[in-house]
Formats: C-alpha cells, structure tokens, sequence
C-alpha cells in the first residue's frame, strides 16, 4: 500500500526483479522520487540548479555548457575517454547512480541497491544458480519478446548465443535475427552466427554495409549530428549508425542486447583478489577518465578520492563485488546510458539487466565467470548443439573455414570434451516453461528432462556436419 510507511524501501525490493532499461518516478505525499534501471540504460541526468532531471545533457541546461575541469573533452570527442563517476561535460549536471534513487526535494541520492547482503552462495549451488537464472532470463526475454516487435543480433561470441538459448524454445517470439557487418571483425562474427543460426533453426540477416546504398556525405552527417545532438555531447557515433546499416532494422522495434551476461564472463575482472581490490589504480584506469595510454599518477590522483567514496558507499558486505559493480553501475552508465538514448530509430535493452539476475551472476567464482566456463555450461546445459558451435577467437581469422566441416567438427569435440569435463558440477536438469498451444493463462509446463548420452553427441556431430 502506498499509505505503508516503509513505502519506498518495499518498492526498492520490487525493483530487483524488473528487466530492461527504464525510469520511474514515484510519488507518495510530498516525496517524489527517481529510480531506473540498474546500468542506468536510459542516461538520467540531473540539475539540481535548476530542479530537473532528463535522459540527455542539453535538456538539462539553458544555457552555455560549463565544461568539467577534470577532463581533456577532445578525448572524449574522439572515444579515447569518458566522462565517468557520474560526471557529465557541465560541471553543474551529474549522472545519476542507478542504484540510487534521487529525491525531486532535495536532489538528494540514496542507495538503495546493493543491501547489505553477501552475494556469496554455499559451495556446490552452481546448478541452483543456473537454474535460477535460466528460469529468470528465459521469462524475461519471452515477456518482452512477446509484448513487442524484437530483433536479436547473433554474433561471433558467446552473449548473443547466451540469449538465444534462454529464449529456447520460444525462439518464434523474435521477428528477426540478424548481423551487422561493417568491418572485417564483424564478417567474421556472421560467418559463426550462420553456425549458430541453423542450429537455432531460425533465418540470419546479413545487413552488410557492402551491399547497401553508400551513404552521401551529407545524410552521413545528419545522422551523426542527430546522435550527438541526442546523446548531448560530442562522442563518435556507433559505426552502425555511420555506415547506414542501422536503416536495415525496422524502425521503432526492441533491439535485445546481451550487456550484463558478460559479467556472466567477469570481463572487467583484470585482476582478482582481495589483494586486487585494494589496488585502485587499475580500477580507476578501466573508468577511462583519460585514454588508457596516458594514464599518469597525477590523473589517479585526480580521480580516486571520489572512486574510493564510491567504493566505501557499497554495503560492507557487497565489497567483495567491488570491481564487477564498478563495472554494471558506473561504466555502463557513462557508455550505455550515453548511446542507447541516443540511438532513437530503435529502443536497445538488456533482458539480462536485472538486479536479480545481477546478483546472481556475481554469486558463482570470479575466477570460474572469468575464464567463461559458466556461460560455456549454461549453453551446454540448455543446448549442446548450440555449445559446440565455436567462439569468434577458437578458429581462424579466416571467414571461410567456419564453413568447413571438418574444422568446424574438430573445434566442436573441443569444446564439448571441455564442458562435459565439468559436468559433475553443472548437468541438472533445467525444467524450462513451454509455450503453451492455447492462450497463456500464466502457468508453464516443463520440459522433459535431458542429458548429453551418445545418442545426443552424435547428433550434435551430425547436424554441424550437415550444417
């Protein structure tokens, strides 16, 4: 009830189980306050000065920019920094923590998110926790798939494939799959989603810059000028957006992106450690304040003051975590809540970009996360044809050999020996919710349980051969 005095502290909890990219504001009596999502995806800026609170820099001011005196702003310009630690350019506009809710009083922000409480789980739960986090993905991405017009982007590496796999076996609910090819690097992200794809047994588009209508030079510079216009400073644009190959997307449909299964991966993990999280230099470093190559002792000094404050701001019990939610709450907040607002043709989420499925990740072994074997048993677990497709780096740099069966056959044994290696801790059955054949009336059936017996290794073999 919102009469309930403890109100506000009842609905941060609700929180923890929403999925997406939002913003809320929320109003009992007097007191109306701010919350989003837990990567600050939809880029909430604040003026205190002048009482508001908006996605974008320019809304935010009316007048001239005041440019912070901590940044080299033609850095920032060229993609070599950002500006980090919830600084904006203006010096007078901070980003908001996104776990954080911001009092329209005061503008005042108050933590909310983590609690303190350990995220730690008892050793031998790794099967619980993937479990949970199938069952929790799987529904998130099947509601949004299923209330929306969806694209999914497949790509070489493991996150993309990750999504797909949650989303098994309700794959329909996505209108398109597709790949982006504006480079060498992402031809051969396209020569591994069609692997993927015809494991999915779903169609690929290819949506390669080659075979599109070259952009004049002037549309290009339109487009650009309205990223930067909407994004509120100058940044380079996503090279999707300056090749034009953005346009091959419907306008206007969700574009499911897989940030935040990478801390699935600790990818922002360099060093790990109590021993390393002492070390901040490293930390501060990743923020990327100023291009990594110039990072001085003058800078570090210039910014760990406040990334300490940071850090002495989470729940004792959440320390442990330090570098993982450096890396969900201020990294991704500086970067994505910069783009994805500023990429208005389509609407960007992460179905994975839950609190919930968060602390969930952060729950299993940094070390295991980063050497990817929780991602590579989660595919295992729910498809193992799909695991034995192999990642962008397990190959060649060579396209055309992730067309060749006998390569492909040889990497996938691989990959498969190195999962079932594991299986002691990983293989449990995951009962996944069907789609019903009637309308859904919000219950769920599961499927029959599986395991990876002889039968099951020869078909895998089978269908990358055919494939």
């Amino acid at each position: 009830r919102v009469s309930d005095p403890d109100f506000f502290n009842l609905f941060a909890r609700y929180l923890d189980n929403v999925a997406g990219r939002y913003t809320i504001l929320v109003s009992v009596g007097d007191d109306c306050r701010v919350y989003c999502d837990p990567a600050g995806m939809n880029g909430v800026v604040y003026n205190p000065e002048k009482r508001c609170v908006a996605s974008s820099l320019l809304l935010c001011l009316d007048d001239d920019i005041r440019d912070h005196p901590d940044y080299d702003h033609a850095q920032i310009e060229t993609g070599e920094a950002k500006y980090t630690l919830f600084d904006t350019r203006d010096v007078r506009v901070r980003r908001l923590n996104p776990n954080c809710s911001l009092s329209l009083t005061d503008f005042a922000e108050t933590r909310f998110w983590p609690r303190n409480e350990s995220f730690e789980r008892p050793e031998g739960e790794l099967s619980a926790i993937y479990d949970e986090i199938t069952k929790v993905a799987h529904h998130n991405i099947r509601t949004i798939a299923g209330s929306h017009r969806c694209a999914l982007p497949i790509s070489g590496g493991r996150d993309s494939r990750l999504l797909a796999a949650f989303l098994m076996p309700d794959l329909p609910k996505v209108r398109t799959f597709y790949t982006h090819i504006v480079n060498y690097a992402s031809r051969i992200d396209h020569a591994i989603a069609r692997n993927v794809a015809r494991v999915l047994g779903v169609e690929l588009e290819a949506h390669d810059f080659r075979q599109i209508k070259s952009l004049s030079e002037k549309t290009k510079a339109a487009q650009i000028a309205l990223f930067q216009t909407a994004a509120g400073i100058t940044v380079p644009a996503p090279s999707e957006v300056q090749t034009g190959v953005i346009r091959k997307l419907k306008r206007d449909w969700v574009v499911l992106r897989g940030h935040q299964t990478d801390l699935l991966r600790a990818v922002f993990l360099d060093r790990r450690g109590p021993a390393s999280r002492k070390a901040l230099r490293w930390q501060v470093r990743r923020l990327m304040p100023v291009a990594t190559k110039n990072m001085t002792q003058e800078i570090f000094e210039r910014f760990e003051p406040r990334y300490r404050e940071w850090c002495e701001s989470l729940p004792p019990a959440a320390r442990s975590k330090q570098a993982d939610l450096m890396f969900a709450e201020i990294y991704y907040s500086s970067s994505l809540g910069v783009t994805f607002p500023a990429m208005t043709r389509n609407f960007y989420l992460s179905p994975f970009n839950s609190r919930q499925l968060i602390g969930l990740a952060l729950a299993i072994d940094d070390e295991y996360r980063h050497q990817s074997k929780a991602v590579d048993d989660m595919l295992l677990r729910l498809s193992p044809a799909l695991a034995a497709v192999p990642i962008d780096y397990e190959v060649s740099p060579d396209p055309e050999l992730h067309n060749d069966s006998k390569v492909m056959k040889s990497w996938s044994a691989k990959r498969l020996a190195e999962a079932k290696s594991r299986a002691e801790n990983i293989w449990k059955v995951i009962p996944l919710p069907r789609t019903p054949k009637s309308r859904p009336t919000g219950k769920t059936a599961s499927l029959p349980e599986r395991g990876l017996d002889a039968k099951s290794e020869t078909q895998i073999y089978k269908t990358m051969k055919r494939n």
